[in-house]
């Protein structure tokens, strides 16, 4: 994608990954998973704020955040996206892989989208601002810290990267704490094998990126 300037507008819980590839390498979107049953998220009044757009107050007003109300608001802030210009790609599946063509849910029920616009318009900043700022600033965030993994899993996921860690020689407890982890991921996730580890907890809580 040479001449374009990317930016992420995706809200991810847990961890926030700053830079992703700006290549389009990847086909399709991997599995595509339903969103999430339930209720959904819950929302308060007093902690929305003053400038919310008519378009999202709309949604969140009820005091809940639903499933289908989140995809709504996902393929609408991409389409204005689009009709500003942009041109609409997928997060890598996996920090350091090539970005994907497409956009795609996560398998917790996240749009992972990108709209890349031209370095060359001016208001490209703008453009992407007043999307985000009508349909999603606010109710992309509150989706993403309903659909994060809960301790439990997260612990569930630790434990398999710890095993895989040991199976290739590096000595971590049986039931590694993300102090165990963490630092030890950051210092060595260019290594190959590292990085595969590291994946394997990403894919157990249907994350992009597993921290620790």
């Amino acid at each position: 994608m040479m001449g374009a300037t990317l930016r992420w507008v995706a809200a991810v819980s847990v961890v926030a990954v700053l830079l992703v590839s700006a290549a389009c390498g990847g086909e399709g979107a991997g599995k595509k998973q339903s969103l999430p049953e339930g209720a959904g998220a819950v929302v308060r009044e007093e902690d929305l704020p003053k400038d919310l757009s008519a378009y999202q107050r709309a949604i969140l007003g009820d005091g809940i955040l639903t499933a289908a109300e989140y995809q709504r608001a996902a393929l609408d802030v991409v389409r204005c996206h689009k009709e500003a210009g942009a041109s609409i790609v997928g997060y890598p599946a996996h920090p350091g892989e090539p970005g994907l063509k497409e956009p795609w849910w996560s398998p917790r029920g996240q749009y992972m989208y990108v709209p890349v616009y031209n370095e060359n318009d001016a208001a490209a900043e703008e453009k992407t601002n007043a999307c985000e700022d009508e349909y999603f600033r606010y109710i992309g965030p509150i989706w993403a810290n309903y659909i994060a993994p809960t301790p439990r899993e997260m612990q569930e996921a630790r434990d398999i990267v710890g095993r895989c860690l040991r199976d290739i020689g590096i000595d971590v407890p049986e039931h590694p704490a993300t102090q165990d982890l963490g630092p030890l991921l950051a210092a060595r996730r260019q290594e190959p094998e590292v990085a595969r580890c590291a994946r394997l907890g990403a894919d157990h809580i249907g994350m992009m990126f597993f921290a620790g």
